[in-house]
Order: structure tokens, then C-alpha cells, then sequence
């Protein structure tokens, strides 16, 4: 009798022999179209904090007045904005945090100067609400920045500085060396071969993935 692994049906073992190259294929167009997104995203930034409903009619000015203001931006720093608005989403209930707002500026280089000066002074106060600055995120993004949470308290609680580089790596920098990591499980591997408290976590199945696995599982 043969062994099962050989008993496979022409279907399977052609979606076999397949499979790696379609799957480099697909990371690299995703690898791509991410790319492309933050691309389109590069003049805008997030402000979180917000209260809604303290800005007036005209948010582009609201946001200008508010960020000279609380950032202490100097004179010659004559940055402008092209649209701003909050973000897509139904009106939060009154004790729910408010929606962010969107802000494309005209130029990227404002932008980045924006970001610096903000996160050099980590946010600031406005109506009794801590307010902060942060990049316009792609999905895809987000859900790599998301699975580093781990890492990062673990990081914070032994007071070891990092950094996120765009778009999703972590720098770290221990007293000994400093290490950039392109993935969170790559990040906690190392950090617990270097001691620290933090469990290993897979990453979340992205789209690929999943379409790997339902071909294994159909053929």
C-alpha cells in the first residue's frame, strides 16, 4: 500500500507544485499596492483627540489656528492645507472617543515637520483632552503596527527606547546594540532569547495565507 502523502489527485499536486510561485506572486502585488497606498497617504496626517464638535464651520482653518497654536510653531513655518475633515465613520455616542481628523497638506515636507515637532512634544492639551498627531496609515499597516503591542509594552516596562520606522518595522535600541526587526515575531523571538518577558505570538492570517490554505484544503 502506498503511503497517503503519495496518493495525491492531479488537481492537488499541480495546486502543489503552484502554489509557491502564486504565493510569492500575490506578496509581491501586496507588497506593491501597499506601497502605492501609503504613497497616496504621504500628505496627510491624523489628529486623535479632537472633541467633537469644537471646530467651526470651516475645519481647514480651525486645524491651522489649532496646530500654530498648541505646537508653538514658528512665524516662518507657513504651512498649508488642502482639506481637512473627520473621519468616515457614524458620529460617536457623547462618551465615546471622537473620530479623527483628516488633514491633507500641500506639501510632504510639512507634513513630516508637523509630525516631528508633535511627537517631540507628545501631544498636547486641548479642552481637557490629551490630543496627538499620527501618520495616515494603510490597512495593511495598521494591522502589522497592531501586532507589535506586545512588544512595545514589554519594551516600555524595561524602559528600552524604540522606534517604528515606516511602515512597519521596530528599532530598538538596547544599551548593548541597536536591532531593526521587520516582523513582530521576529522582534519577541529575539527579545526573550535576550530575556526579556514576552510571549511569542504568531501573526494574525493575512489574505494569502488564507488562500493557501483553502487550496490545501479543497484539492
Amino acid at each position: 500500500m502506498m503511503p497517503k502523502r503519495a496518493l495525491l489527485s492531479p488537481r492537488t499536486a499541480s495546486s502543489t507544485l503552484k502554489t509557491p510561485l502564486w504565493s510569492s506572486s500575490y506578496k509581491n502585488i501586496e507588497a506593491r499596492l501597499t506601497d502605492q497606498e501609503g504613497r497616496s497617504r504621504r500628505e496627510i496626517i491624523r489628529i486623535h483627540g479632537v472633541k467633537e464638535g469644537s471646530e467651526d464651520n470651516y475645519l481647514s482653518i480651525s486645524v491651522e489656528n489649532l496646530l500654530k497654536e498648541k505646537l508653538g510653531l514658528p512665524l516662518s513655518f507657513d504651512f498649508k492645507i488642502e482639506r481637512a475633515h473627520r473621519a468616515l465613520a457614524s458620529r460617536p455616542p457623547h462618551a465615546s472617543p471622537p473620530r479623527s481628523i483628516v488633514v491633507k497638506l500641500l506639501q510632504f515636507t510639512d507634513k513630516e515637520e508637523l509630525i516631528k515637532i508633535a511627537w517631540q512634544k507628545k501631544g498636547f492639551i486641548y479642552e481637557g483632552r490629551k490630543v496627538f498627531l499620527d501618520q495616515d496609515y494603510a490597512p495593511e499597516v495598521l494591522r502589522k503596527h497592531k501586532e507589535y503591542t506586545e512588544a512595545k509594552k514589554t519594551l516600555r516596562e524595561n524602559k528600552i527606547h524604540f522606534q517604528m520606522p515606516f511602515p512597519a518595522r521596530l528599532r530598538v535600541f538596547y544599551w548593548e546594540e541597536t536591532c531593526i526587526y521587520n516582523t513582530a515575531e521576529e522582534a519577541m523571538k529575539d527579545m526573550a532569547v535576550r530575556g526579556l518577558l514576552v510571549t511569542v505570538v504568531k501573526p494574525a492570517e493575512n489574505w494569502i495565507e488564507k488562500i493557501k490554505r483553502q487550496t490545501w484544503q479543497t484539492g
